[in-house]
């Protein structure tokens, strides 16, 4: 398997690596980003809950603070970054489609300013409650809108449950946080 910038063996150790950008670098070593990987593609955890019990105990010193489990990433905070960690393959594709597409869709979606896949690192904004998703219908269809002449997309609705996928950036901008499912 190759992710952005790590190759792995058939028994999926890491045999090389580029220099990874900044903050996944700064944070993790290779050995800490091996244990990551292994704990996140393992078949011994009976389900994501406990890859993310997991990993909450191998970063417990990294003072990262937990934000949140969807259902292929875990996201977690440090130095005002966004951590999101693949939990799984369908993680990998999502970390990798938002750093793929997040300059193109800017300003409607958070900056996503790396990845290796395992890991992206991308700006922290504030979740929407869903009183305020519920009074930004209007605004969000507009966006969805201009994001549906250009991009197919899943889970970005103005259904109630999508409402942890909006936030507001540092301009109190309404802006959409989690956006793995765009596709041209």
């Amino acid at each position: 398997m190759d992710l952005q910038g790590i190759t792995f063996d058939a028994n999926d150790k890491i045999v090389k690596h580029q220099i990874l950008r900044k903050r996944i670098k700064e944070t993790f070593t290779m050995d800490e980003l091996q244990q990551i990987y292994d704990i996140c593609m393992s078949h011994r955890f009976s389900n994501n809950n406990d890859k993310v019990d997991a990993l909450n105990f191998v970063l417990r010193d990294k003072n990262f603070l937990e934000l949140g489990a969807g259902t292929n990433r875990y996201s977690m905070l440090k130095d005002n970054y966004v951590f999101k960690f693949a939990l799984d393959h369908y993680g990998f594709d999502d970390n990798n489609t938002e750093f793929n597409k997040s300059m193109e869709l800017q300003p409607y979606v958070t900056k996503t300013y790396e990845t290796n896949g395992l890991i992206s690192v991308a700006e922290y904004v504030n979740i929407i409650s869903l009183a305020d998703f519920r009074d930004n219908k209007a605004r969000i269809r507009e966006i969805l809108k201009w994001l549906s002449t250009k991009y197919l997309f899943a889970d970005l609705g103005c259904i109630d449950k999508n409402f942890r996928n909006w936030g507001y950036n540092d301009k109190q901008e309404l802006i959409i946080l989690d956006y793995g499912y765009i596709f041209n």
